[in-house]
């Protein structure tokens, strides 16, 4: 796992996307309605993996010195590839493999739901619901 997340972290594009806040972990909680008590006493509570990955990019690139633990990441990574959720060695490959396709998965999900909002919003506006009235 640490390799695999040195080699996530030192990746251009993605260290690119996660620093210039095009998955922001604040606006996720919120659009998702988690909030941090809620988040930390239900345990069927699916945890967003680019969250976890968004908050690692920011401590690790913050300039603090001080050592971090994914421990949290792990959690979620647990959470969305329950079948690799054990304290087991697993294949790297694997686990690149899965970590890349949650991040994905939720990513496109984010971009699929705005893209739908969007649109939903500019056909109010064509159909004149956006209009002020005159008073």
């Amino acid at each position: 796992m640490n390799s695999m997340l040195q080699a996530l972290l030192h990746t251009p594009p993605l260290r690119n996307y996660f620093l210039s806040d095009r998955h922001n972990r604040y606006f996720c909680q919120q659009k998702n309605n988690v909030k941090k008590n809620e988040a930390n006493h239900d345990k069927n509570l699916r945890l967003c993996l680019a969250c976890d990955m968004d908050a690692m990019f920011s401590s690790v690139f913050s300039g603090d010195r001080s050592p971090y633990s994914p421990a949290k990441f792990l959690y979620s990574w647990w959470q969305y590839a329950a079948n690799l959720a054990s304290y087991e060695q697993q294949d790297a490959h694997e686990f690149f493999i899965s970590v890349l396709d949650g991040i994905h998965e939720k990513v496109e999900k984010d971009k699929k739901r705005s893209q739908s909002q969007g649109y939903e919003f500019r056909s109010l506006f064509a159909l004149g619901v956006g209009k002020c009235s005159q008073i």
